[in-house]
Parts: structure tokens; sequence; C-alpha cells
């Protein structure tokens, strides 16, 4: 009975985890027009002290659990927001996944998911299975950054894994190649600059796309001038 069980909740941890690509993918449009460029190290370390902000909800200097575990929304939640703010929802997402959701092989899926530990799995249990198992890859993320172990991730703690890029950059020029990227062992730093360098590129898009738009709509003012 467990086993078949265990199978289902790592099929549940699969959905989860491509659900967070394609809000990924959603919260910007589709990431196909992305092209990898050389980012600057300068650029590198304003894109992630910015990405950090977003997460921050609160504003009060560290990311916590609950800033980043977004629940779902219903279709009358979702109707609430404006286009802006459902597009900022959406990004906080895609950034929250991007940079904290992980697994691991040690994780066992289904005493994950038996949040009461009796070894079997309620009706209660098996509905919230994938809200839990999301919960608990977030908070395996947080952990990797939370050095301090207070249960948050502040500013210092969520940029260490950009102290050395200098290092990184052997040939001094300032900006990272894909070659010198290819020579880094820890996942980590590799994931924290190709998200920085991803916001780059989004930020950038966006800004031509909202200039666009307000450039149409001044051309397409009526003259008051008969």
């Amino acid at each position: 009975m467990k086993s078949w069980i265990q199978i289902f909740c790592l099929a549940v941890v699969g959905t989860v985890l491509m659900a967070a690509t394609a809000s990924a993918q959603s919260s910007s449009g589709s990431r196909g027009n992305w092209r990898w460029q050389e980012p600057t190290i300068t650029d590198i370390r304003n894109q992630s002290t910015e990405t950090f902000k977003l997460l921050d909800e609160d504003e009060n200097g560290s990311i916590t659990l609950e800033e980043i575990d977004l629940a779902s929304l219903s279709e009358e939640e979702t109707a609430e927001l404006s286009n802006e703010e459902l597009r900022a929802r959406r990004q906080r997402s895609s950034l929250a996944s991007s940079m904290f959701l992980r697994w691991t092989e040690d994780m066992d899926a289904f005493e994950i998911s038996d949040t009461n530990g009796d070894g079997f799995m309620t009706r209660e249990e098996f509905e919230n299975r994938r809200a839990t198992l999301r919960t608990h890859m977030l908070e395996e993320g947080i952990a990797i950054y939370d050095t301090d172990k207070n249960g948050s991730v502040e500013l210092t703690e969520f940029s260490a894994k950009l102290a050395d890029l200098e290092d990184i950059d052997t040939d001094g020029s300032g900006t990272l190649s894909r070659a010198e990227l290819s020579k880094v062992d820890d996942n980590e730093v590799v994931r924290s600059i190709r998200v920085s360098q991803y916001r780059s590129w989004e930020s950038r898009r966006w800004d031509s796309r909202s200039g666009s738009r307000s450039s149409g709509r001044s051309q397409q003012r009526p003259s008051s001038n008969r």
C-alpha cells in the first residue's frame, strides 16, 4: 500500500517542479527569445539585490518562508487583481521557485506528505500533498542560504554565493563567459548567476514593451485642433 503512494508522491514532486517551470515562463511570457549574453559581474550583483528586494515583500530586510510560499489563486482571487499585481505575484513566485525550490534524493515524498507521521495518508494530507511538498522544498532552499539559522534569509546571506565572482572571471574581463561558468563546481553559484542574468534580460524586455505601448498610445491620440 505504502509503496504505490510513495511512487505517486514522487510524481507529485515532478508536477510541482514542472509547475514552477511553467510559472517562470508565464511570469513574463515565453522564455523562447531569451539568449545568453555574457553578464558583467556588477550587473549580476545588482540584479541579485533587486531579486532580494522583490522577494522581501514586507521590506524588513529578510526573506521568510511566508513571503515566498505563494499559494495558488482561485479564479475569483485572480479576477480581483490588476494585471500589474498579477504580473508581480507571478514574477515573485517564479523567482522564489528558481532560487529556493530544492529536491534531494534523500527526501521521502510520502513521509513529507504524511504530516502527522502515523504512516498513513489521510484524505486531508492527500488533498494537500502538492502544497506540502512545495513548502518543504522551499524550506530546504531557505536552509541553504540561512547560515545563521534564524529561519530567514538576509541580503548578506542571499548574496554570499556571489562573493567570489572575480575568481571565476579568469580572463579579468569583468564579464562571465559560458566557458568560465562551465568550470564552476558549485551549482548554487551557477543558479544565482543565471537567475540574475535572466532578471536583467527580463527587465530590459519589460521596459522595451512598456516603452512601445506608451509610444503607441501617444501616436493614437486624436488631435485636439481641428
